[in-house]
């Protein structure tokens, strides 16, 4: 078997097999016909043709083996693939896990709500530490061709080394064409006897590439209301250039003061920092509802829709998913008397026992992203899962609403093709090569060693 009748008969013999000796190499048909299954089922993985499925009971691990851990962050879609980066929160164990409502009302002290119980069922967020509370979180970060087959790329891309000292969670990251860095905000609440609420912040940093390593140039962004708590990302790409904003709740005041309301605000035009907090022309003020966090924001055609829930902190039994919807970022938001993760008759329970995260468009679905807190078989908080589910939806109404979540072990997800259009840069130089170029080498090493080339 030879290069030249390799090049000269492969496409031919594979559709007329009796014609593989006129091919002079009738013992080298088998490796051919193996090759060309192999280039087409290479092809429509890298490419990202086709549907794929997504589990919900099964542990993600990642191309070497190792589970992955990386939780309330985002996916990102750029240059034929897909990032996610999120929060790796190691192999802390929950000693208590998994423990129904009653138990975890029974191990931590009976705060207001009472679901605010953290991912530690023997203490509270009193203790030092517990999980979720350290302040050795790092930042890790994940490609993929598909959405299920996951490689490392970084397990910090904002080294501690550089980042104010504190507890982190929740990291968001985007790309900014405007300045053609990548930009990421994440939560930081210092720590000192206890987590500093009250001194929580968020740290805003920038990088030339996504595998960073990040550069802090915010270390305390200003919103309108201080303390701030969970926060959601939305980039509105319905405009030129696209612009930022951040939803998110407050702890200002504590229980007698904004106790946890959700609002809007727009970013300056590098993303690093809030316009809100200098001028209240750019925040849509405080939603009525008290208590709330975990909000999600996204875009369907002309309507903005932003979802949250009650207090939850690294609860077992996750919190629901109201819906408020508008046709500007800034409101005026109106109650659409939807909730994606309904409250079951207890008023209690909720549908899922997760904890809201992100919504993302994969081609024309919009897929429903939470946190399973305390749902690791083995008991490490690391190892929580995600829940993920393609939203449906109610067309017959204006604007078209979601209907709520069910429980599904598993659903296909059509995987188109990414748009290239964005970052040209999205790993660093030194391990970088495009993931074109890459592709097809992958695909010719392959194609080689079938063919007993290489």
């Amino acid at each position: 078997c030879n290069h030249f009748f390799v090049f000269r008969c492969f496409f031919f013999c594979f559709f007329h097999p009796a014609m593989a000796p006129e091919c002079g190499w009738p013992s080298c048909w088998g490796p051919v016909r193996v090759a060309m299954l192999l280039l087409l089922s290479f092809g429509l993985l890298e490419w990202g043709v086709g549907a794929v499925v997504i589990s919900n009971t099964q542990p993600r691990f990642d191309t070497s083996g190792q589970w992955m851990d990386v939780h309330d962050g985002n996916v990102v879609q750029v240059n034929g693939l897909y990032y996610w980066a999120g929060m790796r929160y190691g192999a802390c164990p929950l000693l208590c896990q998994p423990y129904p409502l009653d138990t975890c009302q029974t191990c931590c002290p009976k705060l207001i709500p009472f679901r605010i119980c953290p991912g530690c069922c023997r203490g509270s967020v009193l203790e030092t530490p517990v999980c979720g509370f350290f302040s050795n979180h790092t930042i890790a970060l994940y490609s993929s061709p598909n959405l299920v087959n996951w490689t490392l790329v970084s397990l910090d891309i904002l080294p501690a080394s550089v980042r104010p000292s504190g507890i982190y969670y929740r990291p968001k990251v985007a790309f900014n064409s405007a300045t053609n860095k990548w930009v990421l905000w994440v939560n930081m609440v210092p720590r000192r006897i206890f987590p500093a609420f009250a001194h929580a912040v968020y740290v805003v940093a920038t990088s030339d590439t996504l595998s960073g390593p990040f550069t802090v140039v915010t270390p305390c962004a200003r919103t309108r209301y201080s303390a701030p708590g969970d926060f959601a990302f939305f980039v509105d790409d319905s405009i030129t250039p696209p612009q930022a904003y951040i939803a998110y709740d407050s702890f200002e005041g504590g229980l007698l003061g904004i106790n946890h309301r959700i609002s809007v605000e727009q970013l300056n035009p590098s993303w690093t920092d809030s316009l809100g907090g200098v001028d209240h022309r750019y925040s849509s003020g405080l939603l009525p509802p008290t208590g709330q966090e975990a909000p999600m924001m996204f875009r369907r055609g002309e309507y903005i829709y932003l979802l949250f829930g009650y207090g939850c902190c690294f609860c077992s039994i996750g919190s629901n998913a109201r819906l408020y919807t508008a046709t500007s970022p800034l409101g005026p938001y109106t109650d659409a008397k939807v909730d994606l993760n309904a409250q079951l008759e207890n008023h209690v329970n909720v549908t899922i026992h997760a904890q809201n995260n992100a919504i993302y468009k994969f081609g024309d679905t919009f897929v429903y992203t939470a946190d399973r807190w305390t749902s690791a078989p083995d008991g490490l908080k690391g190892h929580d899962f995600q829940y993920w589910y393609p939203l449906e939806w109610n067309t017959a109404v204006t604007p078209a609403l979601p209907l709520p979540v069910r429980w599904v072990d598993s659903f296909s997800l059509n995987v188109a093709p990414i748009p290239t259009a964005a970052p040209t840069a999205p790993v660093s130089p030194a391990s970088a090569s495009s993931p074109e170029s890459s592709r097809f080498v992958r695909l010719g090493r392959a194609l080689l060693a079938a063919l007993g080339l290489n």
